[in-house]
């Protein structure tokens, strides 16, 4: 933190659909840019390690097994880093499937922030409605879609997942009334005529309405929805 400001970023990597193990690669490698960079929170988009048009893939045990494995990977390379990063992918719990977003700190988990509004309910369950507790890589974590993350005195981080910002009262909402003035919007929406505007119009509204401010990262090059 410098002169009252502290560097943010959002990175988009290079995806292979449902190669777990090159995108965790990928996704280390803008790691340690912006590690480099002085970079002290990092947004990837959303489901960033399968890589988000996995499709029916995202029920196959292989898969989740090497997100899990790739977000163990990461959290290794990254105990050093005094950056918050938040990575995106398919997590089970209670024999649910949810869209997730994992909050990362030198090395640990400190978060895991379900979508609160999945648009694909075939595969993902919505965030159950109060917060529990998970374990992930060894240690317990709180989980739940109304999180806000203030490992560093510097900032407030929430997240968002997906078509959540969309939605009539987003998760930001509530979010930015407990404390959060940075949003992460791990995004990995199709792209067609026009959404582009629209959605820096909605972001620009959110942003001066709840006071905060946000950082979108949508889809990895190369999938489907780009």
């Amino acid at each position: 933190m410098q002169y009252g400001l502290i560097k943010t970023a959002v990175a988009v990597p290079d995806l292979q659909v449902a190669d777990c193990l090159y995108n965790t690669s990928a996704l280390l490698k803008l790691i340690k840019e912006a590690n480099q960079q002085e970079v002290r929170g990092l947004i990837f988009p959303e489901l960033s390690l399968p890589a988000a048009s996995c499709g029916d893939l995202f029920f196959q045990p292989t898969l989740l097994q090497g997100a899990l494995n790739g977000l163990a990977v990461i959290a290794e390379e990254t105990k050093a880093m005094e950056m918050l990063i938040a990575v995106g992918l398919p997590l089970k719990q209670q024999n649910k499937l949810y869209n997730c977003a994992v909050i990362l700190y030198q090395g640990r988990p400190l978060a895991v922030i379900p979508q609160a509004y999945p648009e694909d309910l075939r595969h993902f369950a919505p965030a159950p409605q109060y917060p529990t507790m998970i374990s992930l890589l060894g240690t317990e974590v709180p989980f739940g879609s109304k999180l806000v993350c203030q490992q560093m005195p510097e900032f407030a981080l929430a997240l968002e997942i997906g078509q959540d910002f969309r939605a009539p009262l987003p998760p930001s909402a509530a979010h930015c009334f407990h404390g959060a003035y940075l949003i992460g919007s791990l995004s990995a929406e199709y792209e067609i005529t026009g959404s582009s505007f629209n959605r820096k119009q909605l972001i620009n509204s959110h942003s001066e309405r709840y006071h905060c401010a946000y950082l979108y990262a949508n889809a990895g090059n190369n999938e489907s929805t780009t």
